[in-house]
Parts: C-alpha cells; structure tokens; sequence
C-alpha cells in the first residue's frame, strides 16, 4: 500500500502542510479481482477501523521523488 502527500515547497499563510493526494493505493483490488476495485482504499481503511486488519505506517520525511513545475 502507498500513500502519496504532497508538501509545500514554500511554505506561506495561505498555503502550509502538504495534502493527501493518495490514501491506502493497491494493486490488491485489482489483484482479488473484486467488484470494485476503486473501493480497496476504503475497504481497508474499514477493515483497520474494525479492528480486522493492521497496515503499519512507515514515513519517510525525505521526498523520494522531487517535481518542478
């Protein structure tokens, strides 16, 4: 599973943080081959809430990946 956040660059009052741009993505929706595949990010997030399943966070503080405009 992946999360992607976006953090601004510049940080300012009107723009501070960062956003979510990707919550929970798999491939296991996909992988499963359910239904609907575009619900896996809410089916865990359900599951963890439920206390069914664990994903454990692993965060990175470092951007891996940089993109200019």
């Amino acid at each position: 599973m992946l999360n992607v956040r976006r953090e601004y660059k510049q940080q300012t009052p009107e723009k501070s943080g960062g956003k979510d741009v990707m919550i929970n993505f798999s491939l296991l929706g996909q992988e499963a081959n359910l239904e609907f595949p575009h619900l896996t990010p809410t089916y865990i997030d359900n599951l963890c809430r439920l206390g069914l399943a664990e994903v454990r966070r692993c965060m990175s503080t470092r951007p891996l990946v940089s993109m200019r405009p």
